[in-house]
Parts: C-alpha cells; sequence; structure tokens
C-alpha cells in the first residue's frame, strides 16, 4: 500500500462529491448523510473558530458515543484543532487528572448515559479554576431533546466563511489529529498524539485488509475514544464512505437488534464482545446473518473461542489484528485468503511501510523465526513526539536505535506470520522461575468444568510471586479434581496456589475485561480466606 498525504477535509469532500445524498451515520434512528455531516461540521468549525480555537488547539471531547461526539471530532479535525479523547468512565479526580495533563483549553462534554451524569463532574472541574481551560462547550442534546442538524446551528454559522475555507486549506495530514490515552496499566495514562497522517492511512490498511466497500454497513459498539473503535469505525467509514450505525456503548441484545434491523455486514469487536453476545440468552432469536466480515482485536483469542465466535456469527472473514495506541493502532492484520486454522491462532503479517522484528529482552538481539522475544516496530504508524511530557516514560518505550518496544512478547513463523505469547510484564516470577500466565490459563481451559480464566500473581514474602486463578465455572467443578488434572500438565510451581471463583467477570464499558476490579475482588477473596 502506498501511502498518501491524506486530510480528514479531502475524504469528506470525496464523500460528498460521490456519494452526497448516502448514508454516513445512523444514530439513534435518525439518518445523516455525508452531504448533512460535511455542511453541520462546516458549521461548527466556523463557531469553534470564533470561540477562539485554532489550528494545534488542544481541545477535550468528554461524552459517550453519539452523533455529535462524530461531529465535534469532524470539525476541530477540518481546523487543524487536536482532540484530546477522555475515557467516559473517568472519575471527577481522574478526569481533573488529564484536564490538566493534557493542557486542553476547551472541553466539550456530553450528557452521559443512564445512571451516569456529566454535569456534576463537570461543575467539579468548573471549581478547580484551571487556568488554562478557557471555556466549556456542551455537546448534548438541546432543549428539544433532538441531535445536532444544520437548523439547529446558529445561522451566521451556516452561511460560507471565508476564513474557513482558508483555514481548511492549509491543513495537512501532518497535523495532529489526536492525543489518545494508554490504558495506564503502571504509571497512571499517557497521552500519544498522532497525525491525520498516520492515523488516516492506518485505516486505509484496515479498509484494504478487509476489502471493505461503500456498500457496507458497520454496526459500531467499540467507544470512540479508543483507538480501536475510532480506527476501524470513523476513519474507515471516511476511508469507503460506507455507513456507520453508532451505539452510544456496548449492550448486546442492542448490538444483535442492531445487525437485523439495519442489516449490518460488519462487526468489530475485542474478544469479551463477541463472547458476552454469544452468550445472551436471546442471541439465536435474532437474524445477523447479514454479518459478512469484521476485526477482532484488542486482547488476545483463544483458538477455541475463535472458531466458536466466527461459526456463531456466520462470519465469511473474521480476522485477528495486533496493535496498541502508540501505533496509531494497526501494526499486524491475518491475511484476508489466509486458512481458518492460521487465523485461529496468529494475528497475522506486519502491515505495509511498516517493520517489525522479536528481540532478545535482556540484549535486544534480533531473533530468528520460531524463537520467542519481546515484539519491536518501527514505521510511518509510530508516534513520533513519545508520550506527551512525559520524556522518562518516553525513552523506556523506545531501544537505543528507535524500535518501539511493545512490551509484547510473542514470535515469528518462517512466513512472517506473528504469534503472541504473552506480555513482558504479565510475567508470574515465582522463586526466580519465570512462568507465562496464558500457560497456565491454557492447562485450566482443558479441565472440563472450567469455562473461563484470569491467572495472574499474587504477592508473596517468601516465593515473590504465588501463582493465583480467577474461574468462572460450569456443574461438575471440584477443586481437588482441578489441581490433580493440573498436575499432570504443569510443573508445580506453575500451579496455582490460590483459586477464587466468580459467577461473571467484571467488564468495562468497550466490552474488555476489567482485570483491576477482578484482582482487586480477589484480594478481598483473599483476606477473607485467611482471616482465622
Amino acid at each position: 500500500m502506498e501511502l498518501k498525504p491524506i486530510t480528514i477535509n479531502e475524504l469528506l469532500a470525496k464523500n460528498v462529491r460521490l456519494w452526497p445524498e448516502e448514508t454516513a451515520v445512523i444514530f439513534m434512528d435518525a439518518r445523516y448523510t455525508w452531504k448533512e455531516i460535511d455542511s453541520i461540521t462546516d458549521a461548527l468549525a466556523s463557531y469553534y473558530l470564533e470561540c477562539g480555537i485554532k489550528t494545534g488547539t488542544h481541545v477535550g471531547i468528554f461524552s459517550t458515543n453519539s452523533i455529535n461526539w462524530v461531529c465535534v471530532f469532524l470539525a476541530l479535525a477540518k481546523i487543524g484543532a487536536v482532540s484530546v479523547l477522555f475515557n467516559f468512565n473517568l472519575s471527577v479526580k481522574e478526569l481533573i487528572h488529564v484536564v490538566n495533563y493534557s493542557r486542553i483549553e476547551y472541553l466539550c462534554y456530553g450528557e452521559g448515559m443512564k445512571d451516569v451524569d456529566f454535569l456534576p463532574m463537570i461543575e467539579k472541574i468548573k471549581e478547580e479554576k484551571i487556568w488554562r481551560l478557557r471555556q466549556f462547550i456542551a455537546i448534548g442534546r438541546n432543549k428539544r431533546g433532538k441531535w445536532y442538524s444544520v437548523s439547529e446551528i446558529p445561522y451566521r454559522f451556516q452561511k460560507t466563511d471565508e476564513r474557513l475555507l482558508d483555514i481548511k486549506q492549509k491543513v495537512t495530514s501532518d497535523h495532529t489529529l489526536s492525543m489518545i490515552f494508554t490504558s495506564g496499566t503502571t504509571a497512571g495514562p499517557k497521552g500519544v498524539l498522532l497525525t491525520q497522517f498516520q492515523m488516516l492511512n492506518v485505516a486505509r490498511e484496515a479498509v484494504e485488509a478487509m476489502r471493505w466497500t461503500q456498500k457496507d454497513r458497520m454496526c459500531l459498539a467499540l467507544a470512540l475514544f479508543h483507538c480501536f473503535g475510532l480506527s476501524t469505525g470513523l476513519l474507515s467509514s471516511l476511508i469507503t464512505g460506507g455507513s456507520i450505525c453508532l451505539l452510544p456503548s456496548f449492550r448486546s441484545q442492542i448490538v444483535l437488534g442492531t445487525i437485523e434491523k439495519e442489516r449490518c455486514t460488519v462487526l468489530n469487536g475485542v474478544p469479551s464482545m463477541f463472547l458476552a453476545i454469544m452468550n445472551n440468552p436471546k442471541f439465536r432469536e435474532y437474524n445477523i446473518s447479514s454479518l459478512y466480515s469484521g476485526i477482532i482485536a484488542g486482547s488476545g483469542i483463544r483458538r477455541q473461542d475463535y472458531y466458536r465466535v466466527k461459526e456463531a456469527f456466520g462470519y465469511h472473514c473474521l480476522q485477528q489484528s495486533y496493535g496498541q495506541t502508540e501505533a496509531s493502532p494497526s501494526i499486524t492484520f491475518s491475511g484476508y485468503d489466509d486458512a481458518i486454522e492460521l487465523k485461529a491462532v496468529s494475528v497475522g503479517r506486519v502491515i505495509p511501510n511498516v517493520s517489525l522484528r522479536v528481540a532478545h529482552q535482556r540484549d535486544g538481539q534480533m531473533l530468528p523465526a520460531g524463537r520467542k522475544g519481546e515484539i519491536q516496530i518501527r514505521g510511518f504508524n509510530v508516534m513520533k513526539q513519545g508520550y506527551y511530557h512525559m520524556a522518562a516514560e518516553t525513552k523506556k518505550a523506545f531501544t537505543w536505535d528507535g524500535w518501539l518496544r511493545t512490551g509484547d512478547l510473542g514470535y515469528l513463523d518462517e512466513k512472517g506470520n506473528l504469534f503472541i505469547t504473552g506480555r513482558i510484564k504479565d510475567v508470574i516470577i515465582r522463586c526466580g522461575e519465570n512462568i507465562s500466565p496464558k500457560e497456565v490459563e491454557d492447562a485450566i481451559l482443558e479441565y472440563p468444568h472450567v469455562k473461563d480464566v484470569v491467572v495472574f500473581g499474587q504477592e508473596d514474602d517468601v516465593v515473590q510471586e504465588e501463582v493465583a486463578a480467577c474461574l468462572i465455572c460450569g456443574e461438575g467443578y471440584r477443586e481437588d479434581e482441578l489441581l490433580q488434572y493440573l498436575s499432570r500438565r504443569l510443573a508445580k510451581y506453575k500451579i496455582p496456589k490460590y483459586l477464587y471463583l466468580f459467577q461473571k467477570f467484571p467488564i468495562n464499558s468497550n466490552g474488555k475485561l476489567n482485570k483491576k476490579s477482578l484482582l482487586e475482588e480477589a484480594g478481598k477473596m483473599k483476606k477473607i480466606k485467611e482471616e482465622p
């Protein structure tokens, strides 16, 4: 794939020229054409210019998925402002931290969803009197409960704005599109600045890998503040001119209903999203036969689960992908025509114009095919400025010769297919012995009465870390029988000392396992067990 210096402005203009009256976004039963999206975002961009927002200004977006989120994001991109994408699950304390850290000057906020009300949080931020934060801009529904339309934007912003036209012509693909945050498992969220060039070309690669066209209709339940949802959802639709059915958040039954009603052809997600949908008691009541393709990424999927998902959803093509925010986000895609057996276990081959190597953890030497080591990459998709205002963390993220250290472990086969085996930081160290959680998880799942498992290291004063496992079990489960079963499959030091039973695992708004909450609950169970 040849890299192109494309911009949001150019893609919207193309779609308006080719498909002005075709549906671009469906949200809450309202339909918006490409022409309407372009008109609304032009008017919003003019309004933002009047507010003082300029090219390069940091503007926070704090909202659930909505048509308003889409329009705000595109309007800011048109004038070259930087959208700082906040997780809508943040607590007040966390929100205040990222507002300060990201140095935003404007905060566009939504109205939340169900029992989540953003207004009290916004009031708390106002009380902080953050000197850099100049203005709060509400992006929720208007007084009539309607979402954005051209008629709802003041007339003066609907007219041709010569200043806007001039600025749009000056915005290039090298301008920063967004600041997106990593998950922050070790030292809090880290901001990653990504350009229009990086994110749009990565989205082009997804479109090519999946062979999506203007005729495709995507059910988008992934959060837009995540790189995965933004890249394979909104930005991919800009590339193809196809439409997206945008959901406020992930709800399995709403996903099923949307696919059936709108005859969606594409559904992307993380493994736990697909499994949650399959476990919905009403799964078989919905007609989802329109589904044709999808990307499964965000975390590893077990071989048996890949087969289950592909069969249950009736996918012609279910592609694995591997990536991270620091890489805009895609690093690999499985081949469209690869054998199913390969797609089930490999995350595919590195995307064009990106280099990937597997290196020794200690000395950094490149390893041959079949040898496990750290996955490292370099290319156009890798963050150019490092983590925002975090020089020390940035230095740790790169090797001395400029390769991004992903922190993931894996190996390449002779044909360049990548296999993920775990994360460096996930390795459990017990008495100096390194233990792979995935290896233990795979062994436990072979026991017929365990439905799901998460293995982790639990601190111990003597051996450093003990192996612990959170389990979801079915009828017939017996702890003594499982331990005996594992004694035949694992070295003694790899067998879990602690077993915690759950009815279900906690899941966050994006459908992923909330590992932090899971481990906290396991810690409470451990204390109860140890009480005299």
